[in-house]
């Protein structure tokens, strides 16, 4: 889900949303704008989720470094938009971005969030890993 930032949903949240659609008459329809890149039939097939309709705000593909990797430097996953924001840090994020922009990473300003696309070379990965492992190793002193 992506509400604000990615928030992964609560257990049971899905099975219990589709039983309340189908008690109520309500159609449900999946956008897998962000998550499709979850691999061949989305976020959807891979957690086996039944949507009267899927829909795709935007088509790309992906390679799978799970196609979006958000990173979020907290000592817990947030479970809602609430403690997203709690857990970001614009000092933390602006290092990030710095940091890495001075190994030629790029990734977005507004997630920390990284994207992969056909062209992403093992190169690539292997840059923005070291660069990433190395902010973190700089943190902790």
């Amino acid at each position: 889900m992506t509400n604000f930032g990615f928030i992964p949903p609560q257990p049971g949240f899905h099975d219990a949303l589709r039983q309340l659609t189908r008690e109520t008459g309500t159609v449900l329809i999946i956008d897998e704008t962000h998550t499709l890149s979850s691999g061949p039939g989305g976020y959807t097939r891979e957690h086996g989720l039944t949507p009267d309709m899927f829909v795709v705000g935007m088509a790309w593909h992906a390679m799978r470094v799970g196609a979006r990797v958000e990173l979020i430097l907290s000592e817990q996953k947030p479970r809602d938009a609430t403690q997203y924001r709690r857990t970001r840090d614009p000092e933390i994020d602006a290092l990030l971005h710095l940091h890495l922009m001075n190994r030629g990473v790029l990734i977005t300003p507004f997630h920390n969030m990284t994207l992969c696309c056909p062209a992403t070379t093992a190169a690539d990965i292997d840059a923005f890993d070291s660069g990433f492992q190395r902010f973190l190793s700089d943190l902790q002193g």
